[in-house]
């Protein structure tokens, strides 16, 4: 299924229910720390990732919001994308608030154990949003970025390319209850084995993409 819209959607699917974590953990292969974040308001910051370039990647062996809390990415405006992956083996419930405060910055989230965006979930990012249950990303220059597969990781200064996929059935993204919004003139995309939408407002004034 691939589908590329520009409105407003509203969408009623069906449900996927899928084994959620809701905590946030540092894997302690990127940054300067590993374990877990102090709550209910996670901050983020770069110290935290590796940055090269534009992109500054993090990295997490678990991450979930319980109602209440947030997660709030920064770093230097010179970052142009933010890129997250999760390598666990526990999918992310989120039913908080995911927030960016780097000026135009795209956002990038992967795990390969699937997504979940509950009722209470907010999306505040300053760029494009791209959500992704893949196994790796691939970034312009054949450098890659792999949340099944960490140790293999290749991290450059160039633009993310495209999501990879090492398994033929992949995990799920889930999206139940949920309102969420990104800036006008930026991508809303989710990329997943199966996406399953339920009672979900999506506002979304520019390119919306769902890929499965």
């Amino acid at each position: 299924m691939k589908i590329q819209l520009s409105l407003i959607v509203l969408i009623n699917l069906f449900m996927f229910s899928t084994y959620a974590s809701a905590d946030i953990v540092l894997d302690g292969t990127l940054g300067r720390r590993s374990g877990p974040l102090q709550g209910p308001y996670f901050a983020i910051g770069a110290e935290l990732g590796e940055q090269h370039g534009g992109n500054l990647f993090h990295s997490f062996g678990q991450f979930g919001l319980q109602q209440g809390e947030s997660a709030t990415f920064s770093g230097p405006n010179t970052v142009n994308n933010i890129i997250s992956r999760v390598t666990g083996g526990t999918s992310s419930h989120i039913n908080g608030l995911l927030r960016s405060t780097i000026p135009n910055a795209d956002f990038y989230f992967l795990n390969p154990a699937g997504v979940m965006f509950g009722k209470h979930a907010q999306l505040d990012v300053q760029g494009a949003f791209y959500l992704s249950t893949a196994d790796y990303l691939r970034l312009d220059d054949g450098g890659q970025f792999s949340a099944a597969q960490p140790e293999k990781s290749l991290l450059t200064v160039a633009p993310p390319a495209a999501f990879g996929f090492l398994e033929p059935n992949f995990a799920p993204i889930t999206l139940q209850d949920s309102e969420l919004r990104v800036l006008d003139n930026q991508t809303f995309s989710l990329v997943a084995g199966d996406i399953s939408l339920t009672k979900v407002a999506l506002v979304v004034l520019s390119p919306l993409k769902l890929s499965s």
